[in-house]
């Protein structure tokens, strides 16, 4: 990135304060909030390779911050991470990430606005993990993105909301790798009906495009979903939408240009259980995602996450995610699947020890075989208290 958009990102981070900079109100509370971890983990293959698994104990040190001002109108915040990542074993996968985002949220008698701006420099070693895959390339991945909101009550019972995306992402030194700069625009509008206290019917509409930089791939989508979201019971929560897309893309290459069409099925479902001691959430996904790769992931996802409190300090939990992608082409098709159960102690309000296992697993359709890992994780972890 140059410097000149590096000036240029740090100036869209800064408009959140520009824009608030005189809305000081009565009642206006600064905060911090500190946060950061030190982890030791073993992993026996770290890279995912089915040729050659590099097994390698590592250290990963993270250290935030969010901090802002907040009343009754106005939540105005700034976040930055940094993570540091040493493989005793593997060296040139050593990286430092950086994250940085803004965000403002002004609320109204009868709408709310919301703001977002974040720059990302991460490695591909975790950015790639559930799309592309590629995360034995070692590069570093820069994004910008750009999201806002709205949303306003009309009638007692209507609501409807907008929303608009941006996404640029660029990986530094990849010519040599199968990882292309893209950029991915987004933007929707959604209805909401209350039919009683406890559901609600939904319908949403959303349009994208995304664009590698070679241009070789352009591709707008349009999407339709429609559903409900409902509380069945006070410990039982729904929210259950389907609906179809349909793509258009236009394919360039040496031998000139072809446009296609696509269509498929969209699914967004999330049902929570809630226990006295225990929580459960489950989920299940399917829509079109950006992908370095070059095209867009056609992905398939399903989420689990319990949580169980055993006493006053101890928490035991399990999370469990499987993806499958398929793009434009063979080699893109993949599943992936990520299990990791984790015991929690809680030494203080502030302090808390974990121990975890973690298994990988990742199987491209191109490959006769597929690549897993085990991996061991202990945690000390520090989140302060609201600091005013």
């Amino acid at each position: 990135m140059s410097s000149r958009q590096h000036v240029r990102c740090y100036r869209l981070l800064l408009a959140p304060a520009v824009l608030t900079g005189g809305m000081a109100l009565a009642g206006d509370q600064w905060y911090l909030e500190p946060a950061g971890s030190l982890q030791l983990l073993y992993d026996d293959n770290i890279g995912l390779s089915v040729d050659k698994p590099v097994s390698t104990p590592a250290l990963v040190g993270t250290l935030q911050a969010k901090g802002g001002r907040r009343n009754r109108v106005l939540d105005l915040g700034l976040e930055g991470k940094v993570i540091r990542r040493q493989f005793f074993q593997d060296e040139k996968r050593n990286t430092t990430d950086l994250a940085l985002k803004a965000s403002l949220v002004r609320t109204g008698r009868l709408d709310q606005l919301g703001l977002d701006m974040t720059i990302e420099r991460y490695s591909t070693l975790t950015s790639e993990l559930t799309t592309s895959g590629l995360v034995n390339a070692g590069k570093r991945r820069v994004r910008r993105q750009i999201e806002g909101s709205w949303r306003h009550q009309f009638a007692p019972r209507w609501s409807a909301g907008l929303s608009v995306g941006w996404q640029d992402v660029h990986y530094q030194d990849a010519d040599l790798t199968p990882l292309t700069d893209y950029r991915y625009t987004t933007s929707g509008l959604d209805l909401a009906f209350a039919y009683d206290p406890r559901t609600r019917l939904l319908g949403q509409l959303t349009l994208s495009r995304y664009r590698n930089d070679s241009g070789s791939v352009t591709t707008d989508t349009t999407g339709v979903l429609a559903g409900v979201e409902r509380d069945v019971s006070p410990t039982w929560s729904l929210r259950a939408l389907a609906g179809a897309r349909r793509s258009k893309s236009r394919l360039r290459s040496i031998l000139g240009s072809r446009r296609t069409t696509d269509t498929g099925y969209l699914v967004d479902l999330n049902s929570t259980w809630r226990f006295p001691a225990a929580e459960l959430v489950v989920g299940l996904n399917r829509s079109l995602s950006p992908s370095g790769g070059g095209d867009l992931l056609d992905t398939q996802r399903v989420t689990v996450e319990w949580s169980q409190r055993l006493d006053e300090r101890w928490r035991w939990e399990l999370k469990g995610e499987g993806y499958r992608n398929e793009g434009g082409s063979a080699t893109a098709n993949r599943t992936f699947v990520r299990i990791t159960p984790s015991l929690h102690y809680r030494l203080d309000r502030e302090w808390t020890a974990s121990a975890a296992y973690r298994y990988r697993r990742q199987k491209y359709d191109s490959s006769a075989e597929a690549a897993s890992s085990n991996a061991l994780l202990f945690t000390f972890a520090y989140r302060g208290l609201s600091k005013k």
